[in-house]
């Protein structure tokens, strides 16, 4: 069924290593700029979706520049509740706009019905990548809150330090290599079709510097709004699965959309209002293939 969505808006201010990994419940809204010390990230930790306020990423790419890219908020998304449906390595999350009415100003549908206050941009983030041997900045866009560059430094061999700086807060990701294996041989099937595709399954050749796959796959973009089945495991295990119906309701109006794997190692640092994912390695363009 199609997912019409309320509108939202959306505005800015300055200031678990398995798929099924939702045993938390979403902290309270903290101050964007309550002081706090130094937090280090924990490697191989995943933040739950209904947790995170967001994900930084650096993606390492053949024959282009790395690049750095976030979008970070002062609150998990409202919209998540707890997954609907899950296995092993994978959490179906489902959305339905009807379940409260209209909201009052600067409020927006929580997921449970409630009226709940909307999340907003941070625009004040800074992130500073170094590769041991030098450091670029990055600032968030002061709008959007949008982050994104190219890294000019760094190589195939290099330990990348990460320092997020948010509101009050400094996140820390200690000397870290992005896994490079590129995970050739990746095969992603499903059971039918585009339109009815059933059970899917992601298999790929067990690489040798560790870290996790992941996939987000979303609800077709004509229906769009947080409807999605989230998928990782750790990649030596060389594999997922999704059950149909995990699959099925994403694929409404033009059919399923799957947007390939990531291949990275995972950090994850946890604030009180929330949890900061970090995420270094490869984006694997792979498609599904039908029976």
């Amino acid at each position: 069924m199609l997912l019409l969505l309320a509108a939202c808006r959306t505005e800015t201010t300055d200031g678990e290593p398995t798929a099924t990994a939702e045993t938390g419940t979403p902290s309270a809204a903290h101050s964007a700029t309550t002081p706090i010390g130094p937090v280090d990230a924990v490697l191989d930790e995943l933040c739950a979706p209904r947790e995170s306020l967001g994900t930084v990423r650096l993606t390492v790419n053949d024959g282009y520049p790395s690049t750095v890219e976030a979008q970070l908020w002062d609150r998990p998304d409202p919209w998540l509740g707890p997954p609907v449906a899950t296995t092993a390595t994978c959490a179906y999350h489902r959305f339905s706009p009807d379940a409260c009415g209209t909201c009052p100003h600067g409020q927006t549908c929580g997921y449970d019905g409630g009226c709940v206050p909307e999340r907003r941009a941070r625009t004040g983030a800074r992130l500073v990548v170094g590769d041991g041997t030098s450091e670029r900045t990055f600032d968030a866009d002061a709008v959007t809150g949008q982050l994104w560059g190219q890294l000019d430094l760094g190589g195939p061999d290099a330990d990348w330090e990460l320092t997020l700086t948010l509101g009050g807060a400094e996140l820390r990701v200690p000397p870290t290599r992005a896994t490079l294996d590129p995970l050739a041989g990746a095969v992603v099937t499903i059971e039918g079709d585009y339109m009815v595709p059933g059970a899917l399954d992601a298999t790929w050749p067990a690489p040798a510097d560790g870290g996790h796959v992941t996939s987000r796959i979303p609800i077709n973009h004509h229906a769009a709004g947080p409807t999605f089945t989230d998928c990782v495991a750790p990649a030596a295990d060389g594999g997922f699965h999704a059950d149909a119906e995990m699959v099925d309701p994403l694929a409404v109006s033009t059919g399923l959309e799957f947007q390939g794997l990531e291949h990275v190692r995972v950090a994850s640092a946890r604030l009180p209002e929330g949890c900061v994912e970090f995420r270094l390695g490869r984006r694997i363009w792979v498609g599904v293939t039908p029976p």
